[in-house]
């Protein structure tokens, strides 16, 4: 719910800034309120349309609380959009006109300190891209639910004052299938005391199980440690009972898949992220007609993304199920102010040049970028106060996210406009 309040808000602030902006050229409320809704319906749908995008392509992650997440917020984006364009002008119609003050001279303003400052911006730009990217195979995650729990949490003191009084809590299981060799407690015993050295390992957490069928499970105690680590540990145990020839001897249980769900979560982050970029690149392209205004309105939105991730990187900081779900869910977001920026630069080209569509475009939409950002921040903002760590990580990383892409949209996007024309022989005169 704090999510959908809050894009809807931004979402609210385009189609209001276009309502002021009939006011200001002399139409009633209701005049206005129409006219909104003609030119707000191709930017909206589209910007409604990327960032279900954004949230659909979660549902290729194999962690269910992602997939639940992506699919539930899209469709509340849907019913977002409908209510939108049925009650929001409705509204408007009925208000008092206010007096509108003019955007263009501090649009042009904005346009020539970024002209007169481009190199060291784009210079910078590609600094910080290009350590971003380089710290991206560092990332590592870890999916342990116990670290979503605020430290003080009585349920967490407990567990870690028995965890240290019997040098671990949880178990997991040595299963060994009934036609295995190791049913054979000749060999199997020797597999397990072996086991017993390994690190993250405490040592037998009861007597050996036996099942209908001759199946065999020996339950063993873990040590405290991360996801990461353990992943690491039971991959060990298949490959050590595979080379003793005890075939299909493996470790099971809660605690083998949650730690298996981490490498799950940084594939998924990847594979759902480079997904959610390509079918944002051609919607964009066929929403607005133009291969050339579709990858020059994604770059930043990339860029932005790679930044956050790269700081997580260096920072060394794990990628845990709130952390991955801020790449699709921000790119689906944070492209829409690029796109009602590229809708009204595709506009003004047919009669200006480059710098002057983009002057026009920066009048016409920026407030509105600036604005939205700012609500969208404050709004992911509140989910910090949260007890639970995973909401308040979620919610700086998105906060983060949106700022950056604020950046890519209101400097980095009117750049890229006029240091590649759409049209070659047209005079680029400021």
């Amino acid at each position: 719910d704090p999510v959908l309040l809050t894009i809807g808000v931004a979402s609210s602030v385009h189609f209001v800034e276009s309502w002021r902006t009939g006011l200001a050229e002399g139409l009633d409320p209701v005049a206005a309120a129409d006219r909104a809704r003609r030119r707000q319906r191709a930017p909206l749908l589209l910007a409604t349309g990327t960032t279900m995008v954004g949230l659909l392509s979660m549902a290729t992650s194999r962690t269910p609380a992602v997939v639940d997440f992506g699919i539930r917020a899209a469709f509340g984006i849907a019913l977002l959009h409908a209510l939108l364009f049925v009650l929001l002008p409705r509204w408007l119609a009925v208000q008092r006109p206010l007096a509108i003050p003019t955007a263009g001279d501090a649009a042009g303003r904005w346009f020539h300190w970024l002209i007169t400052r481009r190199t060291a911006l784009s210079a910078g730009a590609v600094a910080v891209s290009v350590l971003a990217f380089a710290g991206l195979p560092r990332l590592a995650a870890d999916n342990d639910p116990l670290d979503l729990l605020p430290p003080r949490e009585p349920c967490l003191v407990a567990f870690d004052e028995l965890a240290a009084h019997l040098g671990g809590v949880e178990v997991f299981h040595v299963l060994v299938p009934p036609e295995s060799p190791a049913t054979d407690l000749t060999r199997l015993l020797p597999f397990l005391g072996g086991l017993q050295t390994l690190p993250g390992i405490v040592g037998p957490a009861g007597p050996l199980l036996r099942g209908a069928d001759g199946a065999l499970a020996a339950p063993v105690l873990l040590a405290p440690g991360g996801s990461a680590e353990r992943e690491q540990l039971f991959d060990g145990i298949e490959r050590a009972a595979s080379v003793l020839g005890l075939d299909g001897t493996a470790p099971v249980g809660s605690a083998v898949q949650i730690a298996r769900d981490s490498q799950r979560l940084l594939a998924g982050l990847a594979g759902s992220t480079v997904l959610a970029i390509v079918l944002l690149g051609v919607g964009i392209c066929i929403g607005l007609r133009s291969v050339r205004l579709g990858i020059v309105g994604i770059v930043p939105m990339v860029v932005a993304c790679a930044w956050i991730y790269g700081a997580i990187a260096w920072l060394e900081h794990p990628v845990s199920v709130a952390t991955a779900m801020i790449g699709c869910t921000m790119l689906g977001l944070i492209v829409d102010n690029a796109l009602h920026l590229l809708h009204s630069y595709r506009h003004a080209r047919s009669g200006l040049s480059p710098a002057r569509a983009a002057v026009a475009s920066l009048a016409a939409v920026g407030r509105p970028v600036w604005v939205s950002s700012f609500l969208l921040i404050v709004g992911f903002s509140a989910a910090a106060t949260s007890r639970l760590s995973s909401t308040v990580e979620f919610a700086l990383l998105a906060c983060s996210t949106i700022a950056v892409a604020a950046f890519g949209c209101l400097v980095l996007l009117p750049l890229l406009l006029v240091a590649a024309p759409d049209r070659p022989g047209v005079a680029d005169a400021v």
